[in-house]
């Protein structure tokens, strides 16, 4: 989140107003009461001030077992993959693609159309991922 982002937040929550300016014309919103709940990979990146208001809660990660129900549930409602389809996916995510991103198998799961090609889509994406190129 950028800083002008971070600034519009703060305010939001000092105020309850959400101010918006477009080509010089203000629109202010209030939101009685607004509660926020938000997550991050990196908390250091927030402002001092955001955080000092905010209450930071350290979520343990997902153990195999929740990643695998998570990736069935979700692979099964958004693109109708069955169980153990899904279970391939995330077997492959966690052990060969060495992840426990759901938004990893998420991304795996729309490149595939059968079981067999998920260890091979999951090979080229590591060997050819920005993040391996370092």
């Amino acid at each position: 989140m950028n800083k002008r982002d971070q600034n519009v937040l703060l305010n939001l929550l000092e105020t309850g107003i959400l101010t918006s300016t477009k080509v010089k014309k203000t629109t202010e919103l209030e939101f009685k009461g607004i509660k926020l709940f938000a997550t991050s990979n990196d908390i250091d990146r927030l402002s001092k001030p955001l955080r000092s208001r905010l209450i930071e809660l350290h979520l343990p990660e997902y153990s195999e077992i929740e990643f695998t129900n998570i990736v069935i549930r979700l692979t099964h409602s958004r693109y109708k993959l069955n169980e153990e389809f899904s279970k391939e996916i995330a077997r492959v995510v966690w052990h060969e693609m060495g992840t426990k991103d759901i938004r990893d198998a998420l991304q795996l799961s729309k490149l595939v159309t059968n079981i067999e090609d998920v260890k091979i889509m999951a090979a080229t994406i590591m060997k050819y991922s920005d993040s391996n190129h370092d």
